[in-house]
């Protein structure tokens, strides 16, 4: 199993479904698990509201440090799921499985390395990170297509920066391997030689 984390607009995405087509493993995208923890939370919830990053940035009433701080709690909630969920998607098909998502924090995906996942899959793990503002921004850009720019989308830029740098400095201090994002035509065979490097757990 290949956990791959990283801010957004890193391009960890495409490089987890090109992985995942490679060797035909099974793709599980975090996104839909935040989504769908975000929909079972009651309205008022303060689980709602931790989890609801995106309408704390359309609300634009937060400074940079409480967005930082908001999406690493959010991502501490969804990765608190993160163990029964694969469990539950390797005991329904155990082909290899790559994990992708901003919301893996490098702390949680090393105490899966280090215990082992459920049903005792062999865990490896990396973190894309992109250190240019102006690339990641235009990479964001890009990924909007033709939609509308609203005022939010640059705080949204600056969070995906901040979180993406704190998500690296995390990943180093807790011995998860990090990557750069470009050139992304090498991006995967870079993932996949760092994974082989993931320390195994005992």
């Amino acid at each position: 199993m290949l956990l791959l984390g990283g801010g957004a607009g890193t391009g960890k995405s495409t490089v987890a479904a090109a992985l995942a087509a490679r060797s035909g493993a099974r793709r599980l995208e975090l996104d839909d698990v935040w989504q769908a923890m975000l929909a079972a939370a009651p309205a008022g919830s303060p689980e709602r509201d931790v989890l609801d990053v995106d309408g704390m940035l359309r609300a634009r009433g937060r400074g940079p440090d409480e967005q930082l701080a908001r999406h690493v709690a959010a991502s501490g909630l969804v990765c608190a799921r993160l163990g029964a969920v694969v469990g539950d998607v390797l005991a329904e098909d155990d082909r290899d499985l790559v994990v992708d998502g901003a919301w893996l924090l490098p702390s949680a995906v090393a105490g899966l390395v280090e215990r082992g996942a459920p049903a005792g899959a062999r865990v490896r793990a990396v973190v894309v990170h992109e250190p240019d503002d102006e690339a990641l921004a235009g990479a964001m850009s890009v990924r909007r297509g033709g939609a509308r720019v609203e005022a939010w989308h640059a705080d949204s830029a600056r969070l995906a920066a901040a979180y993406g740098a704190w998500v690296a400095a995390e990943a180093r201090e807790c011995g998860v391997p990090v990557v750069a994002a470009r050139p992304w035509a090498t991006a995967p065979d870079r993932v996949l030689s760092a994974g082989c490097q993931t320390p195994a757990p005992p």
